[in-house]
């Protein structure tokens, strides 16, 4: 089996070395390895970073055109039979293939594991160990993946284990730096739940018409399976929606994403549970879970 490591890296030149390093380290018998650098248009080091390690990884360069085009890219430029992706300002621990090595082995088409949570203002503070799910704790079957491209982030990818294809490790293997220039800082909550609302919207549509597909890459996805799973997704952009109105004071139009939420999730495959329940109490006592910035 073949596996590829996909780095995506934005002017995170600073960090890459230790990313690329922690996948060129990575071995298991019976595996081969790749390691593949997709560069979305730094402008700072990563380039001379890239080359000092190019006898040992292939590097992918081009305009910056975002996080989404970098994550698609990882998957159509990877050879391997999973990908593994990783962003730049992360790193692996050295037995990481080894401990996943199993669950690809049964075919699963999303692994992740748990994660070592730091900052990188403060070296002296042990990591927090934290679940995982976000881009570098993914290990990805390549096949299946294609199906959902192109994607805006790695929340397209879950949609594997939501119609059971998914294997979660309960042990960490990844380390996830926080910085003042990483995605985990929002400065704006309304602006990052706007993000993650539209995205899910747009996802559900694409889940919904692979209910219609007849692409060979989709095999894994039942058509009836697909509109329960886009009928959960629109239930998260409703989630969403509702905080962006309750941080901005909007109490009826947060009533009416709570209503939403709840029609979808009756039509979803999870159906109506104690967390939308709470949404819509939420909606209706008018109480952001944030300050509005």
């Amino acid at each position: 089996m073949k596996v590829t490591f996909s780095i995506l890296c934005h002017n995170y030149g600073r960090f890459l070395a230790q990313a690329i390093k922690s996948t060129l380290v990575q071995a298991h018998p019976g595996f081969d390895t790749e390691t593949i650098v997709i560069d979305d248009g730094s402008s700072d080091e990563t380039p001379e970073v890239c080359r000092e390690f190019e006898n040992a990884i292939t590097t992918i360069r081009g305009p910056n055109r975002g996080f989404g085009h970098s994550l698609t890219q990882a998957v159509t430029a990877a050879s391997g039979d999973y990908v593994f992706l990783l962003d730049a300002d992360d790193y692996l621990a050295n037995d990481k293939l080894k401990v996943f090595a199993p669950s690809l082995q049964t075919g699963a088409g999303i692994v992740w594991d748990r994660q070592f949570v730091f900052h990188a203002s403060e070296k002296d503070t042990e990591p927090i160990v934290q679940h995982g799910g976000n881009t570098s704790t993914l290990a990805i079957k390549r096949k299946w993946a294609l199906s959902l491209l192109p994607v805006e982030n790695e929340m397209a990818f879950h949609v594997m284990a939501r119609a059971g294809h998914g294997k979660e490790l309960a042990t960490a293997h990844t380390y996830y730096r926080l910085h003042e220039n990483s995605m985990t800082n929002r400065h704006c909550p309304e602006k990052w739940y706007e993000y993650l609302a539209g995205v899910s919207f747009r996802l559900a549509d694409r889940v919904a018409e692979l209910s219609t597909a007849q692409s060979p890459s989709a095999v894994w996805l039942k058509p009836e399976t697909a509109n329960k799973i886009a009928q959960d997704i629109r239930a998260n952009g409703d989630f969403c929606e509702l905080e962006v109105n309750l941080l901005r004071h909007r109490r009826m139009q947060a009533c009416k994403s709570a209503y939403r939420m709840l029609m979808h999730a009756m039509g979803g495959k999870q159906g109506v549970s104690v967390f939308h329940l709470k949404q819509l109490a939420r909606a209706l006592c008018g109480r952001a879970n944030f300050r509005s910035s």
